[in-house]
């Protein structure tokens, strides 16, 4: 972004002697509606930056300092990058015509089994779970070689207590959880070596003949054991937990109508997760594991490219093109929201959530747009179709309850990604988009050591795509303002100047400089 000759006050260069980084503080009065004309003018725009000078400039600030030996992670000494800002335009939009933005559904792969769609119409497979209120068994299970311990119930009560609040919030309470937990360890009738599955089994032949025969068995004896203790009448999921300190079973989950139906004297269960020895380490939650798969049973894709998962990653390689800002595509990472996209996918969000931009009606406009992990009926997500399988998505995020509290890199700000309804599951249908120049940032917490795309707007950032401007105009305290307008010279086939990562270029061997393959 360029002001040509315009000045920083003389009291922002004697600021940045004096003070250090931080968080943006955001100033805010409180939301305004949804249409309210209430821009920042130039004048408080500019004085925003004498908040944090060292941090906040007047232009952009480039990381350059490589993390490690790897060459492509770079690391920071700001939470943000907040740039000089522009007054918004006047809440001007057109008509707000939902349906023009449902996209359809290309993919070869999804069109044949109708699963996991991310475009319309909304899958009607009948394996879906419905909305409404679901019966949970949780079970401790054990075996006669190798007992478990008693924090596994306060897990247990963590994890519930996480997924009823996650479930209720992004869901807009249209699911909620019956729970029923077992308060002992149950027995299972063989030594653990008969249950023996590793990582590499569960990922790279998750369907072979020797991962479903000890899956099988498992869910055959652990329900046999634990019917004369649990009642299962109405329960409909089986979450079973093994003893946090195994190594013997990666995960036995149960995919309707694939993995088979299993008795009890109540009634049949054929839904089920069992989480592994890899759910109990490194930073991992076993709250995460339920979240991220249970939305498969609402049909909800895996949003990282699923031949780069665990024992499959290649080194070097970002896991997925949305790596680590939505739970369906890193249920360990930093951000653990559901993109508003998805939600209404899902039907979750209502209409009113989500404003639709067409080619045909575009007028230039501003939106404040709220966190997507509020549940109400304010604007979350702003969608602007391409053509009529892509569009880019345009969203709020807040750090909420269930993200890493990390004091580092924010994730306060924007967001904006690119939907591809031709690509298929697990090949990277979303895709952020990142502001010129940006580039990776290590993991922000703990454990986490794969690379994230610096992806956060901030105050002042901006991204160009396909003849359209997308700035933020002002943040707020859980909203941002933001402006969307027509670029009047742009010319089809342009280099992009904002940064992705897909498939073409998601080897991080080839250079720091990120570039991004999707061009209009």
């Amino acid at each position: 972004m360029s002001y040509g000759n315009r000045l920083i006050p003389a009291l922002v260069f004697a600021s940045l002697l004096l003070s250090a980084c931080g968080s943006p503080q955001v100033d805010s009065t409180g939301p305004s509606p949804v249409g309210a004309s209430d821009s920042p003018s130039p004048q408080a725009s500019a004085k925003s930056l004498d908040l944090y000078p060292e941090c906040d400039t007047e232009l952009q600030q480039l990381l350059e300092k490589p993390k490690d030996g790897r060459g492509y992670v770079f690391t920071y000494d700001c939470a943000s990058d907040r740039e000089l800002t522009t007054p918004a335009l006047d809440f001007d939009p057109p008509v707000n015509n939902i349906e023009a933005c449902q996209l359809n559904e290309t993919s070869p792969g999804r069109l044949q089994y109708n699963d996991n769609t991310v475009g319309f119409p909304r899958t009607s497979d009948p394996s879906r779970l419905s909305d409404g209120v679901h019966k949970i068994a949780v079970i401790p299970v054990q075996w006669p070689d190798l007992a478990g311990d008693d924090k596994i119930f306060n897990i247990a009560a963590e994890a519930k207590a996480k997924v009823t609040d996650w479930y209720m919030t992004y869901s807009r309470g249209k699911v909620i959880f019956d729970w029923q937990i077992y308060d002992e360890w149950i027995t299972l009738p063989n030594p653990s070596e008969e249950y023996s599955q590793s990582i590499a089994q569960q990922n790279t032949d998750q369907w072979g003949e020797a991962n479903t025969r000890v899956l099988s068995k498992f869910w055959t004896d652990a329900l046999e054991a634990s019917d004369p203790f649990v009642d299962f009448t109405g329960v409909e999921i089986v979450f079973f937990l093994l003893p946090t300190n195994q190594d013997v079973a990666a995960e036995f989950n149960l995919w309707p109508p694939g993995s088979g139906v299993f008795q009890t004297d109540e009634g049949p269960i054929d839904r089920g997760l069992t989480p592994g020895s890899y759910h109990f380490r490194n930073g991992n939650k076993v709250w995460m594991f339920w979240i991220h798969e249970m939305l498969h049973y609402f049909k909800m894709p895996d949003l990282y490219w699923t031949d780069q998962n665990s024992v499959k990653r290649t080194a070097n390689t970002m896991p997925g093109p949305i790596q680590d800002y939505d739970i369906m595509a890193n249920q360990g990472g930093v951000t653990k929201s559901l993109n508003g996209w998805l939600m209404w996918m899902a039907g979750w969000a209502a209409d009113a959530e989500l404003y639709c931009l067409t080619p045909e009606t575009f007028k230039n406009t501003s939106f404040e747009i709220f966190n997507v992990g509020v549940n109400d009926d304010s604007l979350k997500s702003v969608i602007l179709t391409l053509s009529d399988t892509t569009a880019v998505v345009v969203e709020s995020r807040r750090k909420s309850q269930f993200d890493i509290q990390s004091p580092r890199r924010s994730r306060e700000g924007v967001i904006v990604y690119h939907l591809d309804t031709n690509i298929g599951h697990g090949e990277g249908p979303m895709t952020l988009l990142a502001p010129a120049g940006r580039t990776l940032i290590d993991g922000l917490s703990g454990n986490l050591v794969d690379p994230t795309l610096d992806a956060t707007l901030y105050e002042g950032n901006s991204i160009e795509i396909a003849g359209y401007r997308i700035e933020v105009n002002e943040a707020r305290s859980t909203s941002d303002v933001i402006s969307i307008t027509k670029i009047e010279d742009w010319v089809p086939g342009s280099e992009p100047t904002y940064v992705c990562h897909t498939r073409e270029n998601r080897d991080l061997l080839s250079g720091p400089k990120i570039t991004c393959p999707i061009k209009y």
